[in-house]
């Protein structure tokens, strides 16, 4: 038993994101239902929800820190994200090719 340890590990940190990874897309789902039972609950009294918890419901669904409608600002943010991506691609290459 012992020997399987030393042998694998390194396996501990794959399942160790894999459960931090579950429990967060789980406290996500638990916070959009909460968020959704209180706009329920603002409906059956027949009130209007405050523009801070439509505002907040919107950036849980969007899974944004800021709600924008605007386009422009979005295609900016997703090429920024891609542009990082790739920088990290191209210097992790570099790393491992040098080796």
């Amino acid at each position: 038993m012992e020997d399987i340890f030393r042998s694998y590990w390194w396996l501990l940190f794959p399942i160790g994101f894999f459960i931090f990874g579950a429990w967060d897309r789980w406290l996500i789902y638990k916070r959009s239902r909460d968020h959704l039972e209180l706009l329920k609950t603002y409906t059956a009294q027949g009130k209007e929800p405050p523009p801070e918890l439509l505002r907040t419901v919107r950036a849980a669904a969007l899974d944004d820190d800021l709600v924008d409608d605007d386009d422009d600002d979005r295609y900016s943010r997703r090429r920024y994200r891609h542009y990082r991506r790739m920088r990290h691609w191209r210097l992790s290459s570099r790393i491992l090719c040098s080796c």
